[in-house]
């Protein structure tokens, strides 16, 4: 015998109770969806259709939502970008300056040597040397031009701005040598840690000075400016020759 039908309505569901009427699963939803003739489960909120405010057509407000959201995007990639530039302009404050200070002129030989450290190297007049006048700043590890020479060294022993570019070392004041029972200098040892590249053959300005030479004789930088030329290592006076070399300097 079939059982009878129950006629008490659930308050939950909206379906009677008992052997009711078999439940359709619409293939494009979890939720049951009853045969017609019953009460719905779940009516689905209709997204609500709003004018698009340039006349382009509609859309719907889960596009609004999207908008918005790439806005954000927006919004927060810029400030990205502009925390990103802050950071480079203030690292590119900690990036090594291309030209070197600390270097001087000696008052005793003539040269250029390195001040920047507690020691003051040999000078070929004697002693150590004695800086005066004003603060040269160096350019290092740049590519050499026709009017920017490469191949100046520091001389690890004296700190004279030397030219490291022949075979021969030139004459250091810091080595001393005893040749065929004469007392002479050996040869200047390069510093690589900075590869100066110095300018020259340009004109002077009130920051870069003119009438530094290379000395033929100890192959040091000198300053070629007085009637004096200073003391040279391989003996007597430094012997100016080939470009007229033009180095920046501070403004006192």
């Amino acid at each position: 015998m079939r059982p009878m039908q129950s006629t008490r309505r659930d308050r939950r569901t909206g379906f009677h109770s008992g052997f009711a009427k078999p439940i359709n699963y619409h293939c494009f939803s979890l939720v049951p969806r009853p045969l017609d003739g019953y009460p719905p489960v779940h009516v689905k909120k209709q997204i609500p259709i709003i004018k698009d405010s340039k006349g382009g057509g509609e859309s719907k407000s889960n596009q609004i939502h999207l908008i918005s959201r790439r806005r954000f995007f927006i919004i927060g990639g810029g400030a990205a970008l502009g925390a990103i530039a802050a950071l480079n302009k203030a690292s590119a404050s900690l990036i090594v300056n291309k030209d070197r200070p600390h270097w001087r002129f000696c008052q005793k030989c003539y040269v250029m040597f390195y001040n920047g450290d507690t020691e003051k190297g040999s000078c070929a007049a004697g002693g150590a040397h004695a800086a005066q006048g004003y603060e040269f700043f160096l350019p290092f590890d740049v590519p050499g031009t026709p009017t920017a020479q490469t191949n100046w060294r520091q001389c690890e022993y004296c700190l004279a701005m030397f030219f490291n570019g022949y075979q021969e070392k030139g004459h250091c004041p810091a080595i001393k040598v005893v040749r065929a029972g004469i007392p002479s200098f050996g040869a200047h040892k390069a510093d690589d840690s900075f590869r100066y590249v110095l300018p020259l053959d340009v004109p002077g300005t009130a920051t870069a000075q003119t009438n530094w030479r290379y000395c033929v004789k100890c192959h040091a930088m000198f300053f070629d400016g007085y009637k004096k030329k200073g003391s040279c290592a391989a003996g007597g006076a430094h012997a100016a020759q080939g470009y007229n070399f033009v180095l920046p300097h501070d403004n006192r």
